[in-house]
């Protein structure tokens, strides 16, 4: 599989916007929502407890670290940011939602309207640029990811599973 150009000229866009130094940077990605309730009980999405443990590992052993923070729930984004207040959030390029309305942000018409046609061309241009942020995830020296779909992808991506701390079964990997 090989993105669009177009995907490309986001990744290349948003490195400028962010001056992205990929050898520096580390990502915590957290994807919850509806991800929580498709878990098994053996199989959980660790807490955000765990997620700062993490973020406190990289930072300590990679001086100079910056993080980008990346989730579909804001209460992970903005806990994350009082813990990392530093890091990198693509604020103009996601969709986030609180962690207590039902459904994914594909399906969240603005801050909550109604869905119409303007919406699905929304979502049209924010696919594009959530695979341009899958790869520039891919790209960062160490990766924090929970199990699903998008973290194998980042993975694929990669084309190896070199610094990823992967929660599975409740533990790290």
């Amino acid at each position: 599989y090989t993105p669009t150009q177009k995907v490309y000229e986001i990744v290349e866009m948003m490195e400028n916007k962010y001056n992205l130094d990929y050898d520096n940077l580390g990502v915590l990605f957290y994807r919850g929502n509806d991800k929580r309730k498709e878990t098994k009980p053996t199989n959980q999405i660790a807490s955000y407890k765990e997620h700062i443990k993490k973020g406190n590992e990289l930072l300590n052993n990679n001086p100079g670290m910056k993080l980008i923070i990346q989730s579909d729930e804001t209460e992970y984004i903005n806990e994350m940011l009082k813990n990392f207040p530093n890091s990198i959030v693509f604020y103009d390029e996601i969709r986030h939602m609180n962690n207590d309305r039902k459904g994914t942000v594909d399906k969240v018409a603005g801050l909550g309207g109604e869905w119409n046609s303007e919406v699905g061309k929304t979502n049209y241009e924010f696919a594009f640029k959530f695979m341009a942020i899958l790869i520039i995830m891919s790209k960062c020296k160490n990766l924090v990811l929970n199990i699903g779909n998008c973290s194998l992808w980042i993975c694929f991506f990669r084309e190896n599973a070199n610094n990823v701390d992967l929660y599975v079964n409740n533990e790290w990997v």
